[in-house]
C-alpha cells in the first residue's frame, strides 16, 4: 500500500486495465519485482480505493489510479512514523535549539510535538526549549506542519552553550 502510494505521490499517474480480470500493467509487475503477487497488487488497489485513499476514473478506454488529498495524509503519516535525524560523521560543532510556545488551546498537539521532539533524541532544556546537536530544520518543519503548529514553532543555530561538556557527553560526540 505504502509503495503505491509513494509513486502515486511522486507524480505518477498509473494508467491500466486494472480491474479486468487478466489485466497485467506495469504497476503488476512493480509488484512482482518486489515478489508480490498480483492478486495482491490488485487488493491493494481495490483497498485504497474502499478508503478514498485513491481515486480511479476512465481516461481514453483505460483506468487512471490518482491519489487522494486523503491518500496523501496516510503517506505523511507513514513519513511521519519512520522519521529520524541522521548522525552524521562528524558533529560540526553547532547546537539545534527548537522553541515553542503553543497556545493552551492546541495543549494535545503541544505534548505530542514534546513526545516526538524526545522520541527524535533531542534534549529538554525547558519545558518548551529542546536541544539538539545536527541538522534537523527539514524534520521539524515536517513535525511541526503534520501537528499544525508552525507559527508556534522557531529553531535556532548556536555555537556556544553553557554545559556544553554535558551537552557533548549526553548527545555521544566526539570534538573536532
Amino acid at each position: 500500500m505504502r509503495l503505491l502510494l509513494g509513486l502515486l505521490q511522486g507524480g505518477v499517474v498509473l494508467s491500466l486495465a486494472l480491474f479486468a480480470p487478466n489485466a497485467v500493467g506495469p504497476i503488476i509487475r512493480m509488484f512482482e519485482k518486489r515478489r508480490i503477487p498480483p492478486k495482491r497488487a490488485r487488493a491493494v488497489i481495490h483497498y485504497l480505493k474502499r478508503h478514498n485513499l485513491v481515486i480511479v476514473r476512465e481516461s481514453n478506454g483505460k483506468s487512471v489510479v490518482e491519489i487522494t488529498e486523503a491518500g496523501r495524509r496516510k503517506l505523511r503519516e507513514y513519513d511521519f512514523e519512520k522519521l529520524t535525524i541522521k548522525r552524521p560523521k562528524r558533529w560540526d560543532g553547532k547546537w539545534r535549539l527548537i522553541a515553542f510556545d503553543i497556545p493552551e488551546k492546541k495543549k494535545l498537539a503541544r505534548d505530542a510535538l514534546r513526545r516526538k521532539l524526545k522520541e527524535l533524541g533531542f534534549l529538554q532544556a525547558q519545558r518548551s526549549v529542546w536541544i539538539h546537536p545536527f541538522e534537523c530544520r527539514n524534520e521539524i518543519n515536517f513535525v511541526a506542519e503534520v501537528f499544525r503548529v508552525s507559527p508556534y514553532v522557531w529553531m535556532f543555530e548556536a555555537i556556544a552553550a553553557d554545559h556544553t561538556d554535558y551537552l557533548v557527553a549526553k548527545f555521544d560526540l566526539k570534538r573536532s
